[in-house]
């Protein structure tokens, strides 16, 4: 079976292998490396030529094994005739359809090549059927081809109307020698061996690849020339646009480009562009890694209240960011644009101090008080820490005011607040409570702790020497404290206004602690006195 197989397979090869392999090979070439070209149109044929050129060979090998299969298959010589004009009339279509798409002289190249291909079969049944020109049948494929890869070497090396034709001077020349070789198989009658068949379709291809790579590096040269007019046009774009860009790298945090309005807001020269990462401009940095997070979740950003900093300076403004993640020039980067809102930002701060704080002392008013008290107040008793409240008031208040004039009375209230300042922590809570009254809730501590620190408050405040006018006053004050676990904040402040009551009423200038023996004292003489207000009625 193999040596059968062999017999018939060696003939076929021979006849067909050279041109097939070949065929395949430039067919393979083009349609990879041309497809950048700007006559891919042409270049596309050239490649559907070469493949029809490749099936004709394959087929016609396959028809010569055939009788290994059946022994009843008989393929006639007029039948191989026939395929292999057939073919090569489709195929020599093709490549004068493809020379006058490279010349722009065609624009509807599937007529063209039915039709070219109909007159072809026509005129090779023409010769058939007459016996005068029947030995011209025989020659038809090599007149066909041949005349087919003249043209388009022609088409290659003449065409002037794009800036790749010298890279196609050499492909043009091989399709010019491949049309020889034909030729001369056609007038020199003799039998072609594979070994010339494959040295002449290395040529073509040695060409075919030399013109490739000329192509391919007009084509990288096109691409970096039109990158750097893209990098040019989108540079001036950004440089032209009125808001501040900014982008960074994502990976690394550099800065890629700011745009002159970008530097003239953050105080940066060009030449001082790469010294700073992105992370410079956050006045907390902590807000770049927020804002990366959130940028890994939304892809877009439209808006991000942060506050930014001139990094050399370190003068600080607010701005709201839009920001996105874009493709840099290969490199994942942020594109941010720049919103001032530091003017909003500001009277935002003011609402809210003039919403929270008393303008005369500069203290947090009562409704400021009792939010953050009650937070601290919840946190204590979670975690079970001690806590106190204390109620201050200054001792004849209305004998200042009557006296001194109420200027002198605001001025007492703001050196009394500015004392209070220094004296307590920053972890307490310190407000006016209204009129001459004040607050603090002491955080950590327990009621002796807070007692101690009620006196300390008390002998700041009767050391105080008040100067307006010429005139000096010297105020003290009364304190009233509570401190007793597991109670609400409105009990506690009660409670301590009733032990600030207390000190009131036995003399002023002292601190008095709530307990629930000044509680039941309270309560019986509240009793003592309605009894007696009920004997005093009846009588």
């Amino acid at each position: 079976m193999s040596a059968e197989l062999i017999s018939l397979l060696m003939p076929a090869m021979k006849a067909y292998g050279a041109e097939l392999i070949g065929s395949f090979i430039l067919a393979a070439t083009i349609g990879l490396f041309y497809q950048k070209s700007t006559i891919k149109d042409g270049l596309k044929y050239l490649t559907f030529a070469f493949y029809t050129i490749v099936f004709k060979n394959l087929l016609l090998i396959l028809l010569g094994i055939a009788p290994l299969h059946d022994k009843g298959i008989q393929i006639t010589p007029l039948c191989l005739e026939w395929i292999n004009v057939m073919f090569i009339s489709w195929a020599s279509a093709l490549f004068l359809a493809s020379a006058l798409q490279i010349l722009r002289l065609l624009f509807t190249p599937v007529s063209f090549t039915v039709t070219c291909w109909i007159l072809m079969m026509g005129i090779a049944y023409f010769i058939k059927t007459h016996a005068l020109f029947n030995q011209i049948f025989l020659l038809l494929p090599q007149i066909y081809i041949s005349a087919a890869f003249f043209m388009v070497g022609i088409s290659l090396i003449f065409i002037r109307s794009i800036r790749q034709a010298r890279a196609l001077f050499a492909i043009g020349f091989g399709f010019i020698f491949l049309g020889f070789y034909y030729t001369q198989a056609l007038i020199i009658p003799s039998e072609q061996t594979w070994f010339w068949q494959a040295l002449v379709y290395s040529v073509v291809l040695f060409l075919s690849l030399v013109s490739q790579i000329r192509l391919m590096d007009i084509y990288c040269s096109t691409l970096e020339k039109n990158l750097l007019t893209e990098k040019a046009k989108r540079e001036l774009i950004l440089d032209s646009s009125p808001f501040p860009i900014l982008i960074s790298r994502l990976l690394d945090d550099s800065v890629i480009y700011i745009n002159p309005p970008a530097q003239k807001l953050f105080g940066v020269s060009s030449d001082e562009i790469p010294s700073f990462h992105f992370s410079h401009y956050f006045a907390n940095p902590v807000q770049r890694i927020e804002l990366i997070s959130k940028i890994k979740k939304e892809t877009v950003i439209d808006s991000f209240e942060v506050e930014m900093k001139n990094p050399k300076t370190g003068n600080t403004f607010w701005y709201d960011l839009s920001t996105k993640a874009i493709d840099m020039d290969g490199e994942l980067a942020l594109y941010t644009t720049f919103k001032d809102m530091t003017q909003k930002k500001h009277k935002e701060q003011d609402l809210l101090e003039k919403a929270t704080t008393d303008s005369l002392t500069g203290l947090f008013n009562r409704r400021q008080f009792e939010v953050l008290s009650q937070k601290e107040l919840q946190i204590a008793q979670r975690h079970g820490m001690p806590y106190c409240v204390l109620m201050l008031d200054i001792d004849h208040f209305k004998k200042v005011n009557d006296t001194y004039g109420h200027d002198m009375g605001d001025l007492v209230l703001q050196q009394l607040a500015l004392t209070l300042k220094t004296t307590l922590r920053e972890s307490d809570i310190l407000a006016r409570y209204g009129g001459e009254e004040f607050v603090v809730f002491l955080t950590h501590t327990t009621p002796n702790e807070g007692f101690f620190a009620a006196e300390r408050i008390r002998r700041s405040i009767e050391d105080l020497h008040i100067h307006l006018n010429g005139h000096e006053v010297t105020v003290t004050i009364s304190i009233g404290l509570s401190g007793m676990l597991n109670n609400a904040l409105p009990e506690l402040i009660k409670q301590a206004d009733i032990a600030l009551y207390e000190s009131k009423r036995t003399g002023r200038n002292k601190a008095t602690l709530y307990t629930a023996e000044l509680q039941q004292k309270i309560e019986d003489e509240s009793n003592q006195l309605t009894v007696e207000t009920t004997e005093k009625d009846h009588l």
